[in-house]
């Protein structure tokens, strides 16, 4: 999993319909994190970025949720248009809707980093 980079969000997503619905809501910010962030390929499918290719049980282990609440939050999520969701033979390639506008110009952004630990090959004690 990416542990480098970061992503902006916008204080307007406390608008956002599902900012309310605890599972709903982690499972995008973790769609978020964790799609792609350049074009790749996995067992010759074309992943793009926005994109991810997981099962409900990897996401459930990831977040320590059920499959059943992994289920229903992406449900949601895609009722909505906010992702959306293609069966492969053993996996599933979920698809974050408008990716690059919701994380327009990330990668161009020069931002300082408000935190010493935030530093790429800072080691720090916790």
């Amino acid at each position: 999993m990416l542990e480098n980079g970061f992503i902006m969000l916008p204080r307007s997503i406390t608008n956002w319909q599902w900012y309310d619905e605890p599972n709903t809501m982690r499972i995008f910010l973790h769609l978020l994190l964790t799609a792609n962030y350049t074009d790749r390929s996995w067992h010759g499918v074309p992943v793009l970025r926005g994109q991810r290719i997981c099962t409900y049980g990897v996401l459930a282990g990831e977040l320590g949720m059920s499959i059943q609440q992994v289920r229903t939050a992406l449900s949601h999520l895609e009722c909505s248009g906010e992702v959306s969701r293609q069966t492969l033979a053993r996996a599933s390639l979920i698809t974050v809707n408008n990716y690059d506008s919701l994380l327009a110009g990330v990668e161009k952004v020069d931002v300082p980093l408000p935190f010493p630990w935030m530093v790429h090959n800072q080691s720090t004690a916790f």
